[in-house]
Order: structure tokens, then sequence, then C-alpha cells
């Protein structure tokens, strides 16, 4: 499976983005692009338009980005996708994590919802499902499971 264009909008740490392409996944940062301070929906319809799943840590505003990816939806714009993650520092559990989840979500089968969100995805790995591609050391990280 080729991995989805990332887009990461700027609250979304950049170190990680940059560990991303290091991991093989494109990656548009917000920050890098130079406009900034888009409101959100206005980010995800520029992700969609170029076919890239939007990467954000705006995990408390989830309900927010499902409406805002509905509305899209019955807009016409049929590409919306968005993994939300919580926010944490970068290192290791979040790039593991936001791997893990753009890769799940990728692996639904169409169609795909237009927002998940880190929850959907624990809960699956707590009832033993896994992501091709990952270890089960990988997924003791992303639960912070000693």
């Amino acid at each position: 499976m080729t991995e989805p264009l990332l887009f990461a909008d700027e609250d979304f740490p950049l170190d990680t983005a940059i560990a991303l392409r290091e991991r093989g996944f494109t990656v548009i940062a917000t920050v890098e692009t130079g406009v900034r301070g888009l409101p959100d929906i206005d980010q995800l319809r520029r992700a969609a338009d170029i076919g890239a799943v939007f990467v954000s840590n705006n995990y408390t505003e989830r309900h927010r980005f499902v409406a805002y990816g509905r509305e899209l939806q019955q807009g016409g714009l049929t590409g919306v996708a968005a993994v939300l993650l919580p926010h944490e520092p970068p290192g290791r559990r979040l790039l593991l994590r936001t791997a893990m989840l753009v890769t799940w979500h990728a692996s639904l089968s169409p169609p795909r919802p237009p927002v998940v969100y880190w929850n959907h995805l624990a809960q699956r790995l707590i009832h033993g499902e896994r992501v091709h591609g990952f270890t089960e050391a990988d997924v003791r990280i992303v639960m912070d499971w000693n």
C-alpha cells in the first residue's frame, strides 16, 4: 500500500512531520508553506483539494472536525480525510501514533470515514486488532503499555 500524502496543520509539530518524511511519508507542513492562520475548515478543504490526509493535534475539536468533514462532503468535496491526535510532545510515541493512524485509515474499505481520531484506533488495538507494518513493540509504545 502506498502511503497517502499528508497535510500537517500549523499546530502539528514540525519535528514529527520531518520524522514522518524519514519513514517514507510525503508531508506538506503548513508551517513550511507560509500559509498560516486559516480557519480549520479551510485547512481541511485545502488538504482535500490536493488529495491529502489532514493531520492535526486538534483532538479536543474532533466533533467540530466531523461536522466540517460532513459539510465539505455534502458540498461535493469527496476526498475529505483527516486524522486527529491528542496534543503531546514530539517524540517516538507521537510519530508512531500518527503513522499508525494514517496507515490504518488508508487500509479501511471505502467509503472511509472523513475524520478519524486516535480513540477510534486505540479501542481497536485494545481489542487485539493490529495495523499491518507495525510491531507489538510499536503497539506497546503507542498505547503506553510498559
